[in-house]
């Protein structure tokens, strides 16, 4: 199984920038799509979102949020992954 945002397998990431979030900062969010291929081509897909907030990191010197900086910074999003009658599905780590 290949997991992506399109139905495109080589888009196996999604970036997203300070030029994305609004001019506060606060509570962008986005529609994403989540697409998964198995070996014989067939695809599926479901739709997601993601709510980015650019928040102040005070302890790292940057009171005001990463945004307002050209500092550039990671980030780690994790979920749980349900089946529609909210049963557990298997759990596959994709790295890029």
């Amino acid at each position: 199984m290949k997991y992506s945002f399109s139905a495109d397998v080589v888009t196996a990431s999604r970036q997203f920038t300070c030029a994305d979030m609004t001019s506060d900062g606060q509570n962008q969010i986005f529609e994403v799509e989540i697409w998964v291929t198995d070996k014989a081509g067939n695809q599926d897909l479901c739709k997601t979102y993601i709510k980015l907030q650019d928040n102040a990191d005070a302890a790292n010197g940057r009171p005001e949020g990463a945004c307002k900086d050209t500092v550039a910074s990671l980030a780690s999003i994790s979920g749980k992954l349900l089946t529609e009658d909210q049963q557990g599905g298997r759990i596959c780590n994709r790295a890029n």
